[in-house]
């Protein structure tokens, strides 16, 4: 199998969830990667959104581990998803899901709870995996 660019499994993920929702498009998610050793000074750990409000918006991050984009890099889910490429790609679509939700909610000036954030994520992979699956 040809190696992917994990960068757009990541930007083929949001604008299928911005198609989903009716969503403008946003800047692509790889555009606020931040490499996980870059991150060591902000809090938690291994693959997360970071998200810090200002007075006149957000600053917003997303950390990938090394292994899940190791991982799409060498088995991509577009082409096969299964059980061995299947937890990288939710960890990313979770990720990916909470960007655009925390993005799409600040836009609309509106609070986001951890739970929403978790909720919609789920529902992101699900989605996300039958489409790629269908």
């Amino acid at each position: 199998m040809t190696p992917a660019e994990p960068g757009g499994v990541l930007v083929d993920v949001q604008r299928r969830l911005e198609g989903f929702y009716g969503l403008p498009a946003q800047a692509p998610v790889t555009e606020f990667l931040i490499p996980e050793d870059a991150a060591a000074g902000y809090p938690g750990a291994g693959s997360r959104t970071l998200v810090t409000e200002h007075h006149d918006g957000l600053s917003l991050g997303v950390v990938l581990e090394p292994a899940v984009l190791e991982q799409l890099r060498r088995d991509d889910p577009r082409v096969h998803l299964d059980g061995d490429n299947l937890g990288a790609f939710c960890t990313a679509t979770e990720e990916v899901s909470h960007f655009l939700y925390l993005l799409f909610r600040a836009a609309s000036g509106r609070a986001v709870t951890q739970l929403e954030l978790e909720l919609q994520a789920e529902v992101d992979k699900y989605l996300n995996a039958v489409f790629l699956l269908s």
